[in-house]
């Protein structure tokens, strides 16, 4: 989330940002490994990843999200379509987790209806 929501801030390359996050990180090969591959998925469906939460947040235009709020549900949403190495029920709660940490009051309940809406109907 770090890695996505730097590049959705200050528009940097998103290559660099990640071997800058993993260079100074404690993960272990195997997560350094998925959490690369959800970014280079993110990476390259980010335009349906991002008509997939205007779709599910009809009300919410995708440029005034919150960042955090929007960075959680591009991760979530990549790695429920793209990755699908976990359960997506795993996925929606570790993303409505990091929404009530780092997000605002609400975060968690918009992340989770926004996912809900979209594992709803496909």
């Amino acid at each position: 989330m770090q890695c996505l929501c730097e590049y959705d801030l200050v528009d940097h390359d998103i290559v660099p940002l990640v071997s800058r996050i993993f260079d100074n990180s404690v993960f272990s090969n195997e997560a350094t490994q998925f959490l690369k591959n959800t970014i280079e998925k993110f990476q390259d469906n980010q335009s349906d990843i991002d008509q997939i939460i205007s779709h599910n947040a009809p009300t919410w235009p995708i440029d005034q999200l919150p960042t955090v709020d929007r960075n959680i549900l591009r991760l979530a949403l990549a790695e429920i379509i793209w990755v699908k190495q976990a359960p997506s029920a795993v996925v929606v709660n570790e993303a409505v987790e990091l929404a009530k940490v780092f997000g605002s009051e609400g975060s968690s309940k918009f992340v989770n209806g926004v996912l809900g809406s979209y594992l709803k109907n496909n």
